[in-house]
């Protein structure tokens, strides 16, 4: 029993049953050392500029090349193996080596890049100094008749994000039926039926539960950080948030589904039999991945923080490609990194 010892053998025990003095003891421990683990903590968000594949690798329903998802909820995310490989890359070298007398050049990962992504394979394993979450899902571009299009999300997405990051306060409005959203009445989708006020997300129809809740500063770290974009910079007349069911169906129903053949060189026209389909997250979808750096790596071959040396190859380039069909431009992702502070706050230099 937690607080309960009693004297045995002439032992001193201590008594506490207070049991609000113990929770604040470990709380007020375990604060310090969550403030200590955000100066080792950073996000990485992607907004994608392009359509994006990264394959589940296999299917056993109607999409031949299915996206991957989580299970349980059927959102689609970036595996930390796609990010970590493709931002590895960037500290690749060539090398020239001999074979059969003939000359070969290779890429391989610099001192430098080994120290901060690991080792290669063909080298002695050694985890690297930055570790990579997967990418989950934060705003979906759906369809709109009046606007184009918005950005859904979810209080599920909401409360992941706060508490992952500690940016935003948990998402507190009671819960949404599936046919009532929040979005601002005078925001880019919002219709007036009488003195009812709607929008309509494919063909399904959202009645208004109320505007958009005032502590999600996540809108304003969006917009703060991609300013110079005119589509995100408009976010919050865009953003509808929808029930969890409701996000849930969306993602699975409206993504791209593109067709594909394969044209047989001799004659220029389709091969018999080679139709498949390939399933995309669309473009203007937003994704964040959290960034920690392992205490027990050593830095002895950097000559500055991992995380400024990540951030700078991201500001110089700030646009990567991920997953699969680079040549016919999917996967272009404008990438953005920004640390957290004690307080986790952001502090963002680009």
């Amino acid at each position: 029993m937690i607080g309960s010892y009693k004297k045995q053998k002439g032992k001193h025990v201590h008594e506490c049953h207070n049991k609000s003095i113990f929770l604040g003891v470990f709380y007020t421990k375990n604060l310090k050392a969550g403030e200590k683990a955000m100066d080792d903590t950073a996000i990485i968000y992607f907004f994608t500029r392009t359509p994006l594949h990264i394959g589940s690798g296999g299917s056993v329903g109607a999409i031949d090349l299915p996206i991957i998802r989580e299970r349980h909820t059927a959102f689609p995310i970036i595996p930390g193996s796609a990010i970590k490989g493709v931002f590895a890359d960037e500290w690749v070298e060539p090398k020239v080596k001999k074979v059969n007398s003939n000359e070969e050049k290779e890429y391989i990962r610099n001192e430098e890049g080994k120290t901060l992504f690991g080792t290669g394979a063909d080298e002695e394993a050694k985890g690297g100094v930055l570790q990579f979450s997967e990418a989950k899902l934060l705003f979906f571009p759906i369809r709109s008749p009046k606007g184009c299009f918005g950005w859904i999300t979810c209080p599920l997405i909401l409360n992941r994000y706060a508490r992952d990051t500690g940016l935003n306060s948990p998402f507190d409005h009671p819960s949404l039926s599936d046919n009532q959203a929040l979005f601002k009445k005078d925001g880019l989708l919002a219709i007036k039926e009488g003195e009812k006020d709607k929008v309509i997300l494919e063909e399904y129809v959202f009645e208004h539960a109320g505007e958009l809740p005032s502590n999600i500063d996540l809108l304003n770290h969006l917009r703060t950080l991609i300013s110079k974009d005119p589509i995100w910079e408009k976010i919050e007349d865009r953003v509808v948030i929808i029930s969890d069911g409701m996000m849930s169906f969306f993602t699975q129903s409206a993504c791209e589904i593109a067709q594909h053949v394969k044209i047989d060189d001799k004659t220029g026209t389709a091969e018999s039999g080679a139709l498949f389909n390939q399933e995309n997250v669309p473009s203007e979808t937003a994704f964040y991945c959290i960034v920690r750096k392992s205490a027990l790596r050593s830095l002895d071959n950097l000559e500055k923080d991992p995380f400024d040396l990540l951030q700078e190859k991201i500001i110089e380039k700030k646009i990567f490609q991920f997953g699969a069909d680079a040549g016919t431009g999917l996967g272009y992702c404008t990438t953005v990194f920004s640390k957290l502070s004690k307080k986790g706050e952001e502090s963002n230099e680009q």
